[in-house]
């Protein structure tokens, strides 16, 4: 057994003013799977819990100055003990809430965007982020980005989808060798992948979630269904799979054996 603190901070907030400093979560993005603006706290739709984000030890200031506009700054350190920074400009269009991302550090530099907003009158979110990427560990420049889109029905189903582009590819040695880079959720092998989800409340006590990532590449994929029982207001017990598909050379498909777990949790 192991315990981790994830949040441990103090901070100021007023109509215009918002400053905190120590361990917490700083929010860049748009995306549901991929989140490639965000090199803070990047969101690995592989995990076994991919909205368990650990936090950053920063001091971050955003100052709004309109009703929906807002300017944000971020100091970061990291393990190696060296320092991180960004800044992203943020307000809403007729198209929806935009953001310009910059980021630098000695590892990676950044410059981005997020788009966010409602398709028209037909209740369609559509979102995308993105941007160009110099990773200097590895001497690569690359683009990437998202395109993705949620719909929810009356009937309680929720369907969302995801399209991730990179220029560029990296190899399995390089993905794995630089685990502890700002860039290591933004290293892929696949140029492409398609991914998805659908959550469906059955009743008031069970519902499920279904969701995949296809890469275009190999042709392989992963696919994570679970139901979760409400046991209280509090806990919940959930049934869930990891499960791999490909021929044994390609992406998901070389991952050895499918993983089947059972999820108790209780919030206090």
């Amino acid at each position: 057994m192991f315990g981790r603190l994830h949040r441990f901070s103090v901070g100021y907030a007023d109509e215009k003013n918002h400053a905190v400093f120590g361990l917490q979560k700083i929010t860049m993005g748009v995306g549901r799977i991929w989140t490639p603006t965000d090199l803070f706290n990047p969101r690995n739709p592989l995990a076994l819990e991919p909205d368990q984000i650990y936090g950053n030890f920063a001091f971050s200031y955003a100052y709004a100055f309109g009703e929906l506009s807002e300017v944000m700054g971020v100091v970061a350190k990291r393990h190696d003990h060296s320092y991180k920074y960004a800044g992203r400009i943020k307000t809403n269009v007729a198209i929806g809430d935009i953001a310009l991302d910059l980021y630098t550090g000695d590892d990676a530099e950044m410059v981005a965007y997020e788009i966010e907003g409602n398709l028209f009158d037909t209740g369609i979110e559509w979102r995308s982020e993105g941007g160009y990427y110099n990773d200097k560990l590895l001497d690569k420049e690359f683009y990437q980005m998202i395109l993705g889109a949620d719909y929810g029905f009356v009937n309680g189903l929720t369907v969302m989808g995801e399209w991730l582009h990179s220029s560029k590819t990296y190899n399995a040695d390089e993905i794995l060798l630089n685990q502890n880079s700002s860039l290591s959720n933004n290293r892929h092998i696949s140029s492409d992948y398609l991914g998805a989800s659908a959550y469906y409340d059955f009743n008031i006590l069970i519902n499920g979630a279904l969701s995949m990532i296809y890469s275009i590449y190999d042709q392989s994929s992963y696919i994570s269904p679970v139901l979760e029982y409400s046991l209280s207001d509090d806990s919940s017990m959930a049934f869930g799979a990891m499960l791999y598909t490909g021929d044994d050379h390609s992406e998901f498909g070389s991952i050895d054996g499918n993983t089947y777990y059972f999820r108790l949790k209780a919030t206090y």
